[in-house]
């Protein structure tokens, strides 16, 4: 093999590389963009996308919760229905209503626990939707962290 056939070669492997970079950015990764890498309920951008039906709990934050930060707990439903969110222990002792049994209008709620209304310790909060003749339906559970 000769010094011009070595330098061809190289050129050729040059040029093979720019090609994978430019499928690379125009194939791959408008199929990333798509999925978009964030939960169902978020756009990436700090918007709520409401998932298709029902009610769910869209986060609880921060966790783990330090010293004087509050936690916000955020719940959707899609239209006017009666629930009741609930914040238990690790053991299931119910702790903290933070909405009693009522009706609640379709929307976004974000529900405040004080800074100190928790000790330390893992915990979990419930959505409970009620059906017309009363009877309690667990539609969606979230676990947080109290870190004093």
């Amino acid at each position: 093999m000769g010094i011009v056939d070595f330098l061809l070669s190289i050129l050729v492997t040059i040029r093979v590389r720019k090609l994978i970079a430019i499928l690379f950015l125009f194939v791959v990764t408008p199929a990333f963009a798509q999925t978009g890498g964030s939960p169902p309920d978020t756009t990436g951008t700090g918007q709520l996308r409401p998932r298709s039906m029902g009610s769910y709990i869209v986060g609880v934050f921060p966790s783990p919760a330090a010293e004087n930060v509050p936690i916000t707990v955020q719940t959707y439903n899609r239209m006017t229905e009666v629930l009741s969110v609930t914040v238990y222990d690790n053991a299931g002792h119910p702790l903290l209503d933070l909405i009693p049994k009522q009706s609640v209008p379709g929307g976004l709620q974000n529900l405040m626990i004080g800074a100190r209304a928790l000790p330390s310790g893992a915990y979990h909060v419930q959505l409970i939707t009620y059906t017309a003749s009363d009877a309690p339906d667990v539609v969606d559970e979230a676990r947080f962290i109290v870190a004093h």
